[in-house]
């Protein structure tokens, strides 16, 4: 396993430290963004965003390390008006937003949030809750694959190229 994106659950970091050592781990810096902006009252919270959605752009050729900088830099500024924002800039492990910046630029998109995850994960919580039971596990499990090919169909019917461009993916 190359790499682990998921969004801030306690614990699963040093989890996947421990099971897969030389993985990385992207956390969801949508619902980072969503948990910030929560911070800032409405009159100001278009201009905030719009800065943070510049820091986040993942067609930038950075380092992990000169992205957290900026974070914390423009969380910094913020502060005397919104103190809140110290809990966010003093987190330890803010690298971890910023993991796909290790990935080539033709990657970084589909790796820095979760909601193709939770779109699947949604349509088969609506799916499965239409029927309400079942007569066997087996039966769930074949209507959750029957969604997933359903969508591979639709929305996910796009094949994914890039990863040949990533040495990290490539098979020996």
């Amino acid at each position: 396993v190359n790499i682990f994106v998921s969004d801030d659950l306690k614990g699963l970091e040093e989890t996947i430290k421990t099971i897969y050592p030389e993985s990385d781990h992207q956390k969801c810096i949508l619902h980072l963004q969503k948990n910030i902006s929560k911070e800032i009252r409405i009159k100001d919270r278009k201009i905030f965003c719009e800065g943070l959605k510049k820091l986040f752009n993942p067609e930038e050729n950075k380092k992990v390390f000169e992205k957290v900088r900026e974070l914390k830099n423009y969380l910094s500024t913020w502060e005397n008006k919104y103190p809140s924002l110290k809990r966010i800039h003093q987190k330890k492990d803010l690298e971890s937003y910023f993991t796909y910046y290790k990935y080539e630029r033709i990657i970084r998109r589909m790796i820095y949030t979760t909601n193709w995850i939770e779109r699947f994960n949604k349509s088969v919580r609506r799916t499965t809750k239409i029927r309400n039971s079942f007569p066997s596990p087996e039966s769930a499990l074949f209507l959750i694959g029957y969604k997933g090919m359903e969508l591979e169909e639709g929305a996910y019917k796009y094949p994914i190229y890039e990863f040949r461009y990533e040495d990290k993916f490539r098979q020996i």
